[in-house]
C-alpha cells in the first residue's frame, strides 16, 4: 500500500504519512511511537507534587464516604 493510500484511509496529511514512513524505515516500530518534546517544566517541587497526590487521594476518599 502506498503512502497516499494509507493517509487517505486514516485521514491524515501527506507530510504526516511521509514522516511516518521515514521513521519506519529508520527505526521500525519504535520509530512510530510518539515523540514528545516535553513541554514546560513544572513549577512544583517533587515534595509538593507528592503532597498534591496525597491531598487528591484524601479528597477522593472523602467524596466516596459522603
Amino acid at each position: 500500500m502506498s503512502v497516499e493510500e494509507s493517509i487517505q484511509r486514516i485521514g491524515s496529511s501527506k507530510q504526516t504519512g511521509y514522516t511516518w514512513q521515514e521513521r519506519w524505515n529508520q527505526d521500525g516500530y519504535d520509530g512510530l511511537k510518539p515523540r514528545y518534546s516535553g513541554g514546560r517544566r513544572s513549577k512544583l517541587a517533587d515534595k509538593q507534587k507528592e503532597q498534591l497526590k496525597i491531598m487528591r487521594n484524601y479528597s477522593a476518599i472523602l467524596t466516596y464516604l459522603i
